[in-house]
């Protein structure tokens, strides 16, 4: 019981600092939103799901004194959603691909009312809320632009880049929301994974063996003729099927990636970097994404049979 109480009231007290941090130091926010569900759902891995609501709810506390009420809500919308269905999914014997297609699932039955609720009340469309956030997002950017003392004709250049981007947001946030869920509820199970220590168990594949179903391949197919078609709306629906179906392809092809770097036993440190440069080093990501997407095919981990004569 002791220890029960001591990892409940640690993981609250670091979770709200994480929050805390993302929200008082923005270059860091990505990184911390990205681990800061882990500690509630560590609690509810090794103790129950009320050991995990629990978490929550401390931190919700102590964040509702700390910072005005709506960010609350955001804390519960941003870990709140991971923290506690990853583990719920992963202690009901699902596996771990399936408990994020699950936490997906639940996020945006979660958050997509609310969003057309906040619209409502707004008197907008989901799209039309979401178009007013990314103008504030462009304002904010370009206040922080002006403050580094850069000229008026790169300030005129970055406007037009992110008025593209915006655009271009506003017609794939359900994808993007969909993909950011699903990183995010990965990076849990990933560290859960590397805290696990004996005391639960991760079902499904390793991921050096993981493989997406076959038949998503022509999800890729399909979308990649519908973004040739002259048809805004096919278009649409094409850009966001790209979306969500090629980070799928990427994370097989990370999978091919670790096969390799595992049967040719590269030092923990030397794969750290191989990872590294992976995410940062054009045109890497592209390249480990068709290795995905060919492995339907070539299957680049079946076994090689030398032939000798």
């Amino acid at each position: 019981m002791e220890q029960r109480t001591l990892v409940i009231f640690g993981a609250a007290v670091v979770t709200a600092a994480l929050f805390l941090g993302s929200q008082l130091v923005p270059p860091l926010a990505l990184l911390l939103n990205l681990i800061g569900p882990v500690p509630a759902a560590y609690a509810h891995m090794r103790f129950g799901a009320l050991a995990g609501a629990a978490v929550i709810a401390l931190s919700c506390a102590a964040l509702m004194v700390l910072l005005p009420p709506i960010l609350s809500l955001g804390f519960l919308l941003q870990y709140g959603i991971a923290a506690f269905c990853v583990p719920l999914l992963l202690r009901r014997g699902l596996t771990w691909d399936r408990a994020i297609i699950g936490t997906i699932g639940i996020g945006l039955a979660i958050a997509m009312p609310l969003l057309m609720a906040v619209a409502s009340g707004q008197g907008l469309g989901a799209s039309g809320l979401v178009r007013q956030e990314a103008g504030r997002a462009i304002v904010q950017a370009l206040h922080y632009h002006e403050e580094t003392g850069a000229g008026a004709q790169d300030r005129e250049a970055l406007e037009q880049t992110l008025v593209t981007m915006a655009e271009a947001f506003v017609l794939i946030y359900p994808a993007v929301a969909i993909v950011v869920l699903g990183i995010l509820a990965a990076v849990v199970i990933m560290l859960l994974q590397v805290f696990a220590k004996g005391h639960y168990h991760i079902h499904g594949p390793p991921f050096a063996q993981w493989k997406a179903p076959d038949f998503l391949v022509w999800g890729v197919i399909a979308a990649g003729f519908g973004l040739v078609l002259n048809n805004p709306a096919v278009k649409v629906v094409a850009a966001n099927a790209l979306v969500i179906l090629l980070p799928v392809y990427f994370v097989q092809g990370l999978a091919v990636v670790t096969h390799f770097l595992r049967r040719k036993a590269v030092s923990p440190m030397l794969r750290s970097l191989a990872y590294f440069l992976i995410f940062i080093l054009n045109p890497l990501p592209l390249l480990v994404t068709v290795m995905g997407v060919f492995d339907i095919w070539i299957d680049f981990r079946k076994p090689r049979i030398n032939k000798t004569s």
